[in-house]
C-alpha cells in the first residue's frame, strides 16, 4: 500500500515537472519577441542553447517515463501460459523434447493413461511417485472394473521398474474421490485436467504448462504444494483386507491386492525363503519372474515342501476336505510343483551358461503338521495358518513389514529355521 502511494506521487510529480518545462519554453519564446529588451544580456544563440536544453530535459523526462511503462507490463506477465491438447499429443511433445526426468509425481485414478509417455521407449524416470485411488470393499463407490483396472495399471508400472525404465517407484493408494488428475515433471510442467468418467486418454482439453512464465512457474508451484499436501494427508481408513500399521490382512491368498502386494515384493527381492504344503505361490511364478530373483538379483530361494510320500501329508488332506476322501491329491500336487520348478530352474541355468557348483535353489521336505505357510522375502514375511476344514488358500493371509516390525520378522524367520532343523533335503 506505501509504495502504491509512492508511485502516485511520483506521477503528480512528474505532471508537475512536465507543465513547468513547457510554460518555461513558451514564456522564453514570447516574452522574448515583447520584450526584447529583458533578454538584452543575451544574445541569439544563447536564447536558442537555453531552449534546446529545456526541450532535452523534458525529452529524457519522457524516455524514463516509458521505461516505467515497459517494467509494469514485464511485470504483468501478459503471455499465454497454457495449451489444450489430448493427453497422448501432449506426452509425446514432451518425450520429444525431454529423454530424463529425475522426479515424476502423478495423482489419478490408476495412472494407465501415464504409461503413454513410455511408449516410444525414449524416457527414463530417476524417482516416480504414484497417488493412486483406492477402495473399500462393499462401499458405495466400489466397482470391480475400476478396481481391476488400478491393479493391472499397478503391475505395468512395476514392469517398468523391473525394466529399468524406472529406477525408483512409490505406488500410494489414497480414498479421496478426487475431481481432478494431474501429473508434474520436473517442477518444471505440468498437465492437468478433470476426472469424468471416460479414459483422460480421450479429452482433448488436457493442460499443459510450463515454468517459462512467472505465471507458469507460480501454477506449477501451486500444484506441487498440492500433491505434497496431498501425499502427507493420505491414510488408510479401517478396512477388510487392510489395517493400520504395518501388519496387511487380506480375506485369503487369492485376493487381488494379497498377490500383488507379494509380485511387487518378489520383483524386489534378492532372497526368497518357504515352508509350506505344497507351496504353490513360488513354484507356480514364471520363468521371467524367477530369473529376476535368481540371476537379475543375484538371489537365493529355498523351499520346504510337506513330504508327499508319508501319511501326515494324507491326514491334512483330511482335515480340509474330510474323512470320505477317496483319492488323495496333495502329493501329486507336491510332486507336479517341485518338479515344476526344478524344471524351470534347470532351464535358467543352461540359458545362462551356469556353472555347476552354481546352487542358489534349495529344497527340503518335513514330515509333521504344518501350522503356518510363510514366505520371507528381505523385507516382508507372508504368512497364513493352516486351519480345520479349509483350505490353505482359503483363509486369512497377513503381510507384516521387516522394517517397522522386526521382532515379528525375526519370529517368523526362526520358525521357519525350525522346519529345516527338523526336515530333510528333497533334491
Amino acid at each position: 500500500m506505501k509504495k502504491k502511494e509512492e508511485n502516485t506521487k511520483w506521477l503528480v510529480a512528474s505532471k508537475i515537472i512536465d507543465i513547468i518545462i513547457y510554460i518555461a519554453i513558451i514564456g522564453i519564446l514570447i516574452f522574448w519577441q515583447i520584450y526584447p529588451s529583458l533578454f538584452e544580456k543575451f544574445n541569439e544563440n544563447a536564447i536558442l542553447v537555453s531552449i534546446l536544453i529545456l526541450f532535452g530535459a523534458s525529452w529524457l523526462h519522457t524516455i524514463e517515463n516509458i521505461s516505467e511503462v515497459k517494467k509494469l507490463f514485464q511485470k504483468l506477465d501478459a503471455t499465454d501460459v497454457m495449451q489444450y491438447n489430448f493427453l497422448n499429443t501432449l506426452l509425446d511433445e514432451i518425450t520429444e523434447k525431454k529423454h530424463f526426468i529425475r522426479e515424476l509425481k502423478i495423482v489419478d485414478v490408476s495412472g494407465e493413461d501415464f504409461l503413454h509417455l513410455f511408449a516410444q521407449n525414449k524416457i527414463s524416470v530417476e524417482n516416480c511417485t504414484l497417488l493412486l485411488r483406492d477402495y473399500i470393499p462393499d462401499s458405495a463407490d466400489y466397482d470391480s472394473k475400476i478396481v481391476e483396472q488400478v491393479e493391472n495399471s499397478i503391475a505395468k508400472w512395476n514392469e517398468l521398474q523391473q525394466n529399468g525404465h524406472i529406477k525408483n517407484l512409490n505406488v500410494i493408494r489414497y480414498y479421496v474421490n478426487q475431481t481432478n488428475f494431474f501429473c508434474i515433471i520436473d517442477d518444471e510442467m505440468i498437465l492437468s485436467g478433470f476426472l469424468r468418467g471416460e479414459p483422460i486418454r480421450e479429452d482433448p482439453n488436457v493442460m499443459l504448462v510450463d515454468i517459462t512464465s512467472r505465471k507458469g512457474y507460480n501454477l506449477i508451484q501451486q500444484y506441487a504444494k498440492e500433491f505434497t499436501f496431498l501425499r502427507n494427508s493420505i491414510s488408510n481408513p479401517p478396512r477388510s483386507n487392510c489395517s493400520t500399521g504395518s501388519v496387511f490382512a487380506y480375506t485369503n491368498v487369492n485376493n487381488q491386492d494379497s498377490k500383488n502386494k507379494l509380485k511387487h515384493e518378489l520383483g524386489n527381492t534378492k532372497n526368497v525363503s518357504v515352508v509350506g504344503l505344497a507351496c504353490t505361490e513360488i513354484t507356480n511364478l514364471s520363468y521371467e519372474e524367477l530369473q529376476n530373483i535368481l540371476i537379475k538379483n543375484d538371489g537365493f530361494i529355498e523351499i520346504m515342501f510337506m513330504d508327499p510320500d508319508k501319511e501326515e501329508i494324507r491326514i491334512r488332506e483330511k482335515i480340509e476336505h474330510g474323512d470320505e476322501i477317496k483319492e488323495f491329491q496333495f502329493p501329486s500336487i507336491v510332486k507336479y510343483n517341485r518338479n515344476r520348478f526344478k524344471t524351470i530352474v534347470n532351464a535358467i541355468k543352461i540359458d545362462n551358461k551356469l556353472p555347476d557348483e552354481w546352487k542358489h535353489v534349495k529344497l527340503g521336505k518335513y514330515n509333521f503338521q504344518p501350522s503356518i505357510n510363510c514366505i520371507l522375502t528381505d523385507n516382508y514375511v507372508f504368512v497364513h495358518y493352516y486351519g480345520m476344514k479349509h483350505c490353505g488358500m482359503d483363509v486369512p493371509n497377513f503381510a507384516i513389514s521387516k522394517e517397522t516390525d522386526p521382532s515379528v520378522y525375526e519370529y517368523y524367520k526362526n520358525y521357519v529355521a525350525e522346519y529345516w532343523d527338523r526336515g530333510e533335503s528333497y533334491e
